[in-house]
């Protein structure tokens, strides 16, 4: 069984939303799939069969929950193994690119400074991130790279005392007399030639 890297914040949403499908969720669509069958005849009654499709839905993705957190490895984010980043920009990929729009939650590729690499949209799950490089030079897979971000993404990220990258970031630019654009590194997208949905 493949674990699934993520923050304890991640793992805290996850967890949440599965207690709300569980406890909140499911039993509102049981009272509905009730109330529906008291309507009359179910070949023709379609409030029952939207309850009916939104049971599956939930159901769907309480087992898709369930699954993640029972595979989840909580990471401390300040330092990923080139493994990991792989994992993640997958799992970004997959939020982006799957074929089901149920699991198209979107995602941000882009903001990875000093990180290249292509992703092949077309790919399956778990091929499409390839060409991972940093500074020119590929990222090793056991090897442990530091990881910045905005704003603390977990909890152990602020305890742990890392400074936010905001004030890191106005130490920096106090310091330079002249600041020169760079160049965004923006992942190469691989099979999405013709693909109206990017500009």
């Amino acid at each position: 069984m493949d674990k699934i890297p993520m923050t304890a914040e991640g793992y805290s949403t996850l967890e949440n939303e599965l207690k709300h499908r569980q406890q909140v969720e499911r039993p509102r669509i049981i009272q509905l799939i009730t109330d529906a069958r008291t309507h009359g005849d179910l070949s023709e009654n379609a409030e029952y069969h939207a309850a009916k499709e939104s049971q599956s839905h939930n159901e769907g993705r309480i087992a898709d929950l369930e699954d993640k957190l029972a595979r989840a490895e909580v990471i401390d984010v300040s330092k990923l193994s080139g493994e990991t980043i792989k994992i993640i920009l997958e799992d970004v990929a997959d939020n982006l690119f799957n074929p089901d729009p149920y699991y198209q939650q979107g995602g941000d590729m882009v903001r990875v400074g000093g990180l290249r690499y292509s992703c092949d949209a077309a790919a399956a799950m778990g091929s499409r991130i390839s060409a991972m490089t940093l500074n020119g030079r590929p990222l090793q897979a056991d090897k442990r790279y530091k990881v910045a971000g905005w704003a603390p993404v977990s909890e152990a990220s602020r305890v742990a005392g890392g400074e936010p990258i905001w004030e890191l970031m106005a130490r920096y630019l106090r310091g330079q007399k002249t600041i020169r654009p760079r160049a965004l590194n923006v992942p190469k997208l691989v099979g999405v030639a013709g693909n109206p949905g990017l500009a």
